[in-house]
């Protein structure tokens, strides 16, 4: 069953990877953008993964859409050359929207509905479910540099850091950048 963010909970997140770093969720959320402005300067945290879903009074919903958020960092570069861009961080923000609520323009694109006016996609385990899943990607600038990207992992208070994933990088950089 989906998580009910108690700990008596057993807790399910998926994991996405890009450009090799791992998805992250952010625990701090704001109620509107005017107010996450305000706020830039404070430490915000992290989880690895996502949650698949939640438990409420008993009932089981679904995060059925995605939205990805890459933050990217462009590079310094000399005049008269490409500018170069890298991912700095990846984050997602799951979202649970009922199938009734989400709609197709004339285009076949799917249309999300406001948050505010949104249903919880409920899921009953007794029984089969008709689900979709969504996802949108976001890109937004960033001014963490390339060298500071894993930062944010490294610094999550969840014990599950992917070491692995760590060590794995150097020794690749090691061996392409051997004599």
């Amino acid at each position: 069953p989906p998580s009910s963010g108690s700990d008596s909970q057993p807790r399910i997140c998926p994991r996405s990877i890009a450009d090799n770093l791992p998805v992250a969720t952010r625990l701090e959320f704001y109620s509107n953008r005017e107010e996450e402005e305000k706020n830039k300067e404070r430490d915000l945290q992290f989880e690895h993964g996502y949650r698949l879903g939640f438990m409420e009074k008993n009932r089981f919903f679904l995060h059925n859409h995605l939205s990805f958020i890459l933050y990217y960092h462009q590079e310094e570069v000399e005049v008269n050359q490409e500018p170069t861009y890298r991912v700095v961080r990846f984050e997602v923000i799951p979202q649970s929207i009922a199938l009734a609520d989400m709609k197709v323009d004339e285009k076949g694109v799917c249309v999300l509905p406001e948050a505010a006016s949104a249903s919880a996609q409920e899921i009953d385990p007794t029984k089969p479910n008709e689900l979709l899943f969504t996802y949108s990607v976001h890109w937004e600038e960033s001014d963490v540099k390339w060298a500071s990207r894993w930062d944010t992992y490294l610094t999550m208070s969840d014990v599950q850091i992917h070491w692995f994933s760590i060590v794995n990088s150097v020794v690749v950089v090691f061996f392409l950048s051997g004599e």
